[in-house]
Formats: C-alpha cells, sequence, structure tokens
C-alpha cells in the first residue's frame, strides 16, 4: 500500500496547531491554579477554601482517625496597617504565612481566607497535636520583634481557634464554624492564645498562651 505523501507545509501546520493547543492547555491550568492562590503570601485562598468545602471528605488526603481546622487571626493588623502601612503590613502578613508553612506537616493544607484570617486543615492529627502544631505556628510568628521604624519595635501576634471532628464531625463546614466561635471566645479573652472549641458550654476551653 503506497502511502499518502504529505506535504511539508502541511506538517509544519499540523505542529504548530499541536503547540499551540498544548500552550493553551498550560495557559488554562495556570489560571486555574492562580485563581485558587493568594497573591501575596502563595497561600491557597479563599476560593480554593470553598471549594474544599463542596468537595467534602473525598478532598482530604487522609481521613483516619481525626480530622481538626485551626482559624488565625493576626492581631491588631488594622492598627498596624494604620500606624506604620500597609507594605509593613503586608510584611506581617507574608511572615505568618512562611512561620505556619514551616510548622504544619505535608498532608495539611493552608489558606488565607481573608486580609487578616487563615484557616489550616489537619486532616488526621488528635485534637492534642493540634493544638501543639497551633501553639509552635504563634510562637514562631512572635519570636522576636519586628523593626517597624527607626526606633520602634512591634512584636507581631496571632489569635486561634481549634475544632475537632471528635466534637463537631468531619463536615469542614461545621469544624470552621465551631472554630470561628472558639476564635471569638480567644479574641474576647484578649487575643494571642489558642482556644479549643466545647460544644458543651457556650465558652470555649482555653489554653494558656
Amino acid at each position: 500500500m503506497v502511502m499518502p505523501i504529505v506535504p511539508p507545509a502541511a506538517v509544519a501546520a499540523l505542529c504548530a496547531a499541536l503547540l499551540v493547543g498544548r500552550r493553551w492547555v498550560g495557559h488554562v491550568q495556570m489560571s486555574r491554579r492562580k485563581a485558587l492562590e493568594d497573591q501575596l503570601t502563595g497561600l491557597m485562598n479563599g476560593r480554593a477554601f470553598a471549594k474544599r468545602v463542596d468537595d467534602g471528605l473525598d478532598a482530604i488526603p487522609d481521613r483516619s482517625g481525626e480530622m481538626s481546622l485551626l482559624m488565625f487571626d493576626i492581631d491588631g493588623l488594622d492598627a498596624i496597617n494604620d500606624r506604620f502601612g500597609r507594605e509593613f503590613g503586608d510584611f506581617i502578613l507574608r511572615l505568618f504565612a512562611a512561620k505556619a508553612r514551616a510548622e504544619i506537616r505535608e498532608d495539611d493544607l493552608l489558606f488565607r481566607l481573608g486580609d487578616d484570617e487563615f484557616c489550616s486543615i489537619l486532616p488526621h492529627p488528635s485534637e492534642e497535636d493540634a493544638a501543639a502544631i497551633a501553639e509552635r505556628i504563634r510562637a514562631a510568628f512572635s519570636e522576636k520583634p519586628l523593626r517597624a521604624r527607626k526606633k520602634e519595635n512591634v512584636r507581631p501576634t496571632v489569635t486561634v481557634g481549634l475544632a475537632s471532628s471528635r466534637l463537631v464531625g468531619f463536615g469542614i463546614d461545621r469544624l470552621k464554624a465551631a472554630a470561628d466561635a472558639a476564635l471569638a471566645d480567644a479574641k474576647h479573652a484578649g487575643g494571642n492564645g489558642l482556644v479549643l472549641y466545647r460544644d458543651d458550654a457556650p465558652a470555649a476551653c482555653p489554653v494558656a498562651a
């Protein structure tokens, strides 16, 4: 059987079309990734968190044992922005993201949900282990003062609320609501601390700062 001869121009056109298609697919994939990424910190953003909620447990790498969710709120960020400028406030946000990344484990998920609000989903630690991770993040973030002006330093702090599936079940939305309640109690107590959600009392159970 005689194979048809494909003109070189047609081969070149086909190759060019395939190359354009591959580039387009890569561009779409990159755009999708960027849509789920916080541009300041490089963490996953609120849209990525909402997708995890929609996906449910299928989005969690390991569903064995317990699951915990941490809510973080940078203390006094608005006042820091007003006093020292947004650029310094952005530096504090990037610093927190870096410190938190360094303390969480490979399977843990970390998100920036809002201006000063972060969230971490911990797929399989006990509540005690999750509290230890939260405390390490809090301590690392506040480890040393930052030079804001020539003669003025700022020591950043963060408040944390923790909820465990042992009390509220495995739904991420339920875990977040419980962690938000614990965070509110922690902020009401003065901030710069960790509070564990308890469903048998209106107040959460504080952990000493």
